[in-house]
């Protein structure tokens, strides 16, 4: 399931003012203060735990010949397995790449390489329904 996130950010002009701690004895013995910039503060949890869909459509696409493949959810390098829910098939692949569009294909949750999708389901298919359970970044 896929749920909406808010992400949420204010931008202030403040002055800053740095505080320089002594590694000798712990005290903050100089103060230095610098004109007026922007400060961005976010809304860490929107940031930071964006939630990721488990279930959704994968299609294949010809790029590298191996255990890779795209995902607009999970970051370059995450290790996830994927399961074909018609057939329980499953592969394990890394994620090498960004896609598939998330407007033009809002159901679509990975690409993958055209090796990998042979695992678990037909070139001829195209697209298929499945379960995607992150392993490790």
């Amino acid at each position: 399931m896929v749920r909406k996130v808010i992400f949420t950010a204010v931008i202030f002009l403040v002055p800053a003012v740095v505080l320089v701690k002594n590694p000798a004895n712990g005290a903050f013995d100089h103060v230095i203060r610098l004109s007026p910039a922007r400060v961005i503060v976010k809304d860490e949890q929107s940031s930071v735990n964006q939630d990721k869909p488990d279930t959704g459509i994968a299609s294949w696409y010809d790029f590298k010949e191996g255990a890779f493949a795209a995902s607009p959810y999970f970051k370059k390098g995450s290790i996830l397995r994927v399961t074909n829910l018609a057939n329980g098939k499953f592969v394990d692949v890394v994620i090498n790449d960004y896609g598939p569009n998330k407007r033009k294909h809002p159901n679509r949750v990975i690409d993958l390489d055209r090796l990998a999708f042979q695992k678990i389901a037909s070139l001829k298919l195209g697209l298929v329904r499945v379960k995607i359970n992150h392993l490790a970044d």
